[in-house]
């Protein structure tokens, strides 16, 4: 959604079934959708059509007035108050907030936070671990052979005695 040129909602039912569809037979698919409304990524709002222009603007709850100013032409746009339950001039829609509102905000990094954490438990206990780690390498191998990481982990082998 983050992706989308103008507004970067869905109809809800539609974003519910999008995000059903992505978690289907994972252990993680129930209360998805609430886990992500609960947790602040995702807000419930309504899109309207502008009556200057017909672009379609989200706006949270929160935001809804008489008046409503389009995210697209910047005019004053009347809220459809006579008929609003009409899906022409406006609709009941989700939008994802905050880092996930914006494509590639973060590149990768809460991917990488979070593996670097988990090996971190794996390797000692989180408390424990001696690890250093270093983030978004890239390495020559060989003559003209370079690969990148996202991040690179050491850790001190243990030796016996």
């Amino acid at each position: 959604m983050s992706r989308r040129p103008i507004t970067h909602s869905a109809h809800h039912l539609k974003f519910r079934n999008q995000i059903d569809r992505a978690v289907k037979g994972s252990i993680w698919r129930e209360r998805t959708f609430e886990t992500l409304v609960e947790r602040g990524a995702v807000q419930l709002g309504l899109e309207v059509r502008c009556e200057n222009c017909s672009s379609w603007s989200w706006f949270a709850l929160n935001q809804l007035n008489y008046d409503l100013q389009c995210s697209l032409c910047l005019r004053m746009s009347k809220f459809p108050i006579l008929d609003p339950g009409q899906p022409e001039k406006a609709r009941w829609a989700c939008s994802v907030v905050g880092p996930f509102a914006l494509p590639d905000y973060a590149k990768g990094g809460y991917a990488a936070a979070l593996t670097l954490r988990c090996f971190a438990g794996v390797i000692g206990g989180h408390r424990h671990a001696r690890t250093t780690w270093s983030a978004g390498r890239e390495m020559t191998l060989g003559v003209h052979q370079k690969v990148e990481s996202d991040f690179v982990l050491w850790y001190p082998a243990q030796v016996c005695d």
